[in-house]
């Protein structure tokens, strides 16, 4: 079963930059962001790029304060594609949700539990760069 464990200390607030509703499905406990173009900015993220944690869940005109959480914190998390134990995962999709990694990617970070395609998942942030 997918949890959330956010751990005090371990957020950050930002100001969003571009308007967004990070949680398309529904199911999603935030979309994975990376770093803005100005101080404390975010910008919701696209497959490739490298993240730095996930929005809390909600939806965010440009400008609007937002919670990120950082590594550390465990968050739900919708599969696009059937992941595993402790598997490797980052944004596989538009609407944020996770698929594996490849190598030489960035990985958002590690499935908490297996999870089928179109499944909710518990990840734990710890992003990375993945050379194998």
């Amino acid at each position: 079963m997918a949890f959330d464990l956010h751990r005090p200390g371990f957020q950050f607030a930002a100001k969003a930059q571009g308007a967004v509703n990070p949680v398309a499905s529904g199911k999603l406990a935030g979309q994975p962001v990376g770093f803005g173009t100005a101080a404390e900015q975010a910008v919701f993220l696209a497959s490739g790029a490298e993240p730095w944690g996930v929005a809390k869940v909600g939806s965010y005109a440009d400008g609007d304060r937002m919670t990120i959480y950082e590594p550390g914190n465990y968050v739900k998390a919708d599969a696009a594609v059937s992941v595993g134990w402790a598997a490797e995962v980052s944004i596989a999709t538009a609407n944020g949700a996770l698929g594996l990694v490849a190598s030489g990617s960035w990985s958002l970070g590690k499935s908490i539990g297996p999870a089928a395609a179109g499944d909710v998942f518990t990840v734990l942030i710890r992003p990375q760069r993945i050379i194998v």
